[in-house]
Protein backbone atom coordinates (compact mmCIF):
# COMPACT_ATOMS: atom_id res chain seq x y z
CA UNK A 1 0.00 0.00 0.00
CA UNK A 2 1.43 3.36 -0.99
CA UNK A 3 -0.54 5.38 1.54
CA UNK A 4 -1.90 3.71 4.62
CA UNK A 5 -5.25 4.80 6.06
CA UNK A 6 -5.50 6.44 9.44
CA UNK A 7 -6.95 4.20 12.13
CA UNK A 8 -9.50 6.02 14.29
CA UNK A 9 -9.84 4.03 17.51
CA UNK A 10 -13.05 4.22 19.53
CA UNK A 11 -12.97 2.81 23.07
CA UNK A 12 -15.70 1.14 25.03
CA UNK A 13 -17.58 2.69 27.92
CA UNK A 14 -16.10 2.99 31.41
CA UNK A 15 -12.48 2.81 30.27
CA UNK A 16 -9.84 5.35 29.32
CA UNK A 17 -8.20 5.67 25.94
CA UNK A 18 -5.18 3.98 27.56
CA UNK A 19 -6.92 0.72 26.68
CA UNK A 20 -5.26 1.02 23.27
CA UNK A 21 -1.72 1.57 24.59
CA UNK A 22 -0.63 -2.05 24.01
CA UNK A 23 -1.96 -1.96 20.42
CA UNK A 24 -0.63 1.37 19.22
CA UNK A 25 3.08 0.39 18.92
CA UNK A 26 2.12 -2.55 16.70
CA UNK A 27 -0.01 -0.36 14.44
CA UNK A 28 2.74 2.25 14.21
CA UNK A 29 5.31 -0.42 13.40
CA UNK A 30 3.10 -1.45 10.49
CA UNK A 31 3.01 2.17 9.35
CA UNK A 32 -0.54 3.10 10.30
CA UNK A 33 -1.22 6.63 11.57
CA UNK A 34 -3.63 6.53 14.52
CA UNK A 35 -6.06 8.77 16.36
CA UNK A 36 -7.73 7.71 19.61
CA UNK A 37 -11.11 9.36 20.14
CA UNK A 38 -13.14 9.94 23.30
CA UNK A 39 -16.77 10.79 24.05
CA UNK A 40 -18.45 13.75 25.78
CA UNK A 41 -20.56 11.26 27.77
CA UNK A 42 -17.43 9.88 29.45
CA UNK A 43 -16.66 11.71 32.70
CA UNK A 44 -19.37 14.19 31.70
CA UNK A 45 -19.88 17.32 33.79
CA UNK A 46 -23.48 17.49 32.52
CA UNK A 47 -24.63 13.86 32.43
CA UNK A 48 -28.32 14.61 31.94
CA UNK A 49 -27.60 16.40 28.65
CA UNK A 50 -25.58 13.50 27.26
CA UNK A 51 -26.85 11.25 24.46
CA UNK A 52 -25.63 8.77 21.90
CA UNK A 53 -26.42 11.31 19.18
CA UNK A 54 -24.19 13.94 20.79
CA UNK A 55 -21.36 11.43 21.12
CA UNK A 56 -21.81 10.48 17.46
CA UNK A 57 -21.78 14.11 16.31
CA UNK A 58 -18.64 14.71 18.36
CA UNK A 59 -16.79 11.84 16.68
CA UNK A 60 -17.96 12.90 13.22
CA UNK A 61 -17.12 16.61 13.60
CA UNK A 62 -13.99 16.38 15.75
CA UNK A 63 -12.33 13.23 14.44
CA UNK A 64 -13.64 12.05 11.07
CA UNK A 65 -14.41 15.16 9.05
CA UNK A 66 -11.13 16.94 9.84
CA UNK A 67 -9.24 13.88 8.61
CA UNK A 68 -11.41 13.29 5.55
CA UNK A 69 -12.17 16.82 4.40
CA UNK A 70 -9.34 18.97 5.73
CA UNK A 71 -6.50 16.49 5.28
CA UNK A 72 -7.81 14.16 2.56
CA UNK A 73 -7.01 11.07 4.62
CA UNK A 74 -8.62 7.68 4.19
CA UNK A 75 -9.82 6.20 7.48
CA UNK A 76 -10.65 2.84 9.03
CA UNK A 77 -12.88 2.90 12.09
CA UNK A 78 -11.73 0.60 14.88
CA UNK A 79 -14.63 0.22 17.31
CA UNK A 80 -14.51 -1.62 20.62
CA UNK A 81 -17.64 -2.44 22.63
CA UNK A 82 -19.71 0.78 23.08
CA UNK A 83 -17.67 2.36 20.27
CA UNK A 84 -19.62 0.23 17.82
CA UNK A 85 -22.68 2.40 18.41
CA UNK A 86 -21.11 5.84 18.45
CA UNK A 87 -18.37 5.64 15.87
CA UNK A 88 -20.30 3.88 13.16
CA UNK A 89 -23.16 6.36 13.37
CA UNK A 90 -20.55 9.02 12.73
CA UNK A 91 -19.49 7.36 9.47
CA UNK A 92 -22.86 7.48 7.71
CA UNK A 93 -22.48 8.81 4.16
CA UNK A 94 -18.69 8.83 4.35
CA UNK A 95 -17.92 5.55 2.60
CA UNK A 96 -16.08 5.14 -0.71
CA UNK A 97 -19.10 5.32 -3.03
CA UNK A 98 -20.65 8.30 -1.26
CA UNK A 99 -17.39 10.20 -1.67
CA UNK A 100 -16.94 9.46 -5.38
CA UNK A 101 -16.94 12.57 -7.54
CA UNK A 102 -16.69 14.87 -4.54
CA UNK A 103 -13.97 17.46 -4.12
CA UNK A 104 -13.00 15.76 -0.85
CA UNK A 105 -10.44 13.00 -1.11
CA UNK A 106 -10.84 11.16 2.19
CA UNK A 107 -13.10 8.14 2.66
CA UNK A 108 -14.05 5.73 5.44
CA UNK A 109 -12.72 2.52 3.93
CA UNK A 110 -14.07 0.00 6.40
CA UNK A 111 -15.51 -0.86 9.80
CA UNK A 112 -13.38 -2.98 12.14
CA UNK A 113 -15.29 -4.17 15.20
CA UNK A 114 -13.75 -5.81 18.26
CA UNK A 115 -16.44 -7.30 20.52
CA UNK A 116 -18.44 -4.23 19.59
CA UNK A 117 -22.12 -3.49 19.95
CA UNK A 118 -24.20 -3.65 16.77
CA UNK A 119 -27.30 -1.58 17.42
CA UNK A 120 -30.07 -0.70 14.92
CA UNK A 121 -31.30 2.86 14.53
CA UNK A 122 -33.75 3.97 17.20
CA UNK A 123 -32.76 1.40 19.82
CA UNK A 124 -30.73 2.02 22.95
CA UNK A 125 -28.20 -0.15 24.70
CA UNK A 126 -30.74 -0.57 27.50
CA UNK A 127 -33.25 -1.92 24.96
CA UNK A 128 -30.65 -4.44 23.87
CA UNK A 129 -30.33 -5.77 27.43
CA UNK A 130 -34.05 -6.27 28.02
CA UNK A 131 -34.96 -2.81 29.30
CA UNK A 132 -32.54 -2.95 32.22
CA UNK A 133 -28.89 -2.03 32.39
CA UNK A 134 -26.67 -5.00 33.32
CA UNK A 135 -26.25 -5.73 37.06
CA UNK A 136 -22.58 -4.79 36.76
CA UNK A 137 -23.58 -1.17 36.09
CA UNK A 138 -24.03 0.96 39.21
CA UNK A 139 -26.24 3.95 38.45
CA UNK A 140 -25.96 7.41 40.03
CA UNK A 141 -22.31 6.80 40.83
CA UNK A 142 -20.22 8.80 41.61
CA UNK A 143 -22.91 11.47 41.07
CA UNK A 144 -26.52 11.51 39.89
CA UNK A 145 -26.84 10.80 36.18
CA UNK A 146 -23.51 9.00 35.97
CA UNK A 147 -22.74 5.30 36.18
CA UNK A 148 -19.79 3.08 36.92
CA UNK A 149 -19.22 -0.58 36.16
CA UNK A 150 -17.32 -3.41 37.82
CA UNK A 151 -13.65 -2.74 37.21
CA UNK A 152 -14.35 0.57 35.46
CA UNK A 153 -11.81 3.37 35.36
CA UNK A 154 -14.04 6.14 33.95
CA UNK A 155 -17.64 6.99 34.95
CA UNK A 156 -20.09 7.34 32.07
CA UNK A 157 -23.32 9.28 31.65
CA UNK A 158 -26.24 6.87 32.01
CA UNK A 159 -28.02 8.67 29.15
CA UNK A 160 -25.45 7.24 26.74
CA UNK A 161 -27.02 3.83 27.40
CA UNK A 162 -30.68 4.88 27.42
CA UNK A 163 -30.95 7.24 24.42
CA UNK A 164 -31.65 5.90 20.92
CA UNK A 165 -28.87 5.23 18.45
CA UNK A 166 -28.74 7.15 15.16
CA UNK A 167 -28.57 5.44 11.79
CA UNK A 168 -25.49 3.19 11.61
CA UNK A 169 -23.08 3.13 8.70
CA UNK A 170 -22.92 -0.66 8.70
CA UNK A 171 -26.40 -0.80 7.15
CA UNK A 172 -25.21 1.09 4.07
CA UNK A 173 -24.55 -1.01 0.98
CA UNK A 174 -21.25 0.66 0.28
CA UNK A 175 -19.80 -1.09 3.33
CA UNK A 176 -20.61 -4.51 1.90
CA UNK A 177 -17.34 -6.45 2.03
CA UNK A 178 -15.94 -3.75 4.33
CA UNK A 179 -17.18 -5.01 7.71
CA UNK A 180 -14.97 -7.17 9.92
CA UNK A 181 -16.01 -8.40 13.38
CA UNK A 182 -13.54 -9.92 15.86
CA UNK A 183 -15.53 -12.25 18.10
CA UNK A 184 -13.75 -12.56 21.44
CA UNK A 185 -14.12 -16.19 22.51
CA UNK A 186 -12.93 -15.76 26.12
CA UNK A 187 -15.17 -12.76 26.78
CA UNK A 188 -16.87 -12.93 30.19
CA UNK A 189 -18.59 -9.53 29.97
CA UNK A 190 -19.77 -9.79 26.34
CA UNK A 191 -20.14 -13.53 25.66
CA UNK A 192 -19.40 -14.76 22.15
CA UNK A 193 -22.95 -16.13 21.85
CA UNK A 194 -24.30 -12.63 22.41
CA UNK A 195 -21.89 -11.21 19.85
CA UNK A 196 -23.06 -13.83 17.35
CA UNK A 197 -26.67 -12.81 17.97
CA UNK A 198 -25.85 -9.16 17.28
CA UNK A 199 -24.10 -10.05 14.03
CA UNK A 200 -27.00 -12.20 12.89
CA UNK A 201 -29.69 -9.67 13.83
CA UNK A 202 -27.91 -6.90 11.91
CA UNK A 203 -29.18 -8.45 8.68
CA UNK A 204 -25.95 -7.65 6.82
CA UNK A 205 -22.87 -9.73 6.12
CA UNK A 206 -19.82 -9.44 8.39
CA UNK A 207 -16.41 -11.03 8.01
CA UNK A 208 -16.37 -12.69 11.44
CA UNK A 209 -13.01 -13.77 12.85
CA UNK A 210 -12.81 -15.63 16.16
CA UNK A 211 -9.98 -14.66 18.45
CA UNK A 212 -9.04 -16.50 21.65
CA UNK A 213 -9.08 -13.41 23.83
CA UNK A 214 -11.11 -11.59 26.50
CA UNK A 215 -13.23 -8.48 25.93
CA UNK A 216 -10.28 -6.13 25.41
CA UNK A 217 -8.60 -8.30 22.80
CA UNK A 218 -6.51 -5.37 21.59
CA UNK A 219 -4.86 -5.26 25.02
CA UNK A 220 -4.51 -9.02 25.52
CA UNK A 221 -3.37 -9.90 21.99
CA UNK A 222 -2.29 -6.65 20.38
CA UNK A 223 -0.02 -8.17 17.75
CA UNK A 224 -2.73 -10.53 16.53
CA UNK A 225 -5.33 -7.74 16.39
CA UNK A 226 -2.91 -5.48 14.51
CA UNK A 227 -2.25 -8.27 11.99
CA UNK A 228 -5.97 -8.85 11.42
CA UNK A 229 -6.47 -5.13 10.95
CA UNK A 230 -3.60 -4.94 8.47
CA UNK A 231 -5.11 -7.81 6.48
CA UNK A 232 -8.48 -6.04 6.28
CA UNK A 233 -6.86 -2.71 5.40
CA UNK A 234 -4.97 -4.25 2.49
CA UNK A 235 -8.19 -5.62 1.05
CA UNK A 236 -10.24 -2.46 1.62
CA UNK A 237 -7.56 -0.20 0.21
CA UNK A 238 -7.22 -2.19 -3.00
CA UNK A 239 -10.95 -2.17 -3.84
Amino acid sequence: MDSLPTIVLLPGAFITIATFDPLLPHLHELGFPTIVASYPSASSAEPYSASVTKDTEHIRNRALLPLLDDNGKDVILFAHSFGGIVGVGAAVGLGPKSREGKSYKGRVLGLFYVAATILPEGRSLRDLTGGQLPPSVQQDQPIAGMATSDGSTVPHATAAFTTPAPKPAWIEGEFSGRRRYLRTMQDASFPPQFQSMLVQQSGVEWDVVDIDAPHEAHSAQPQMVASLLQEAAQRWTST
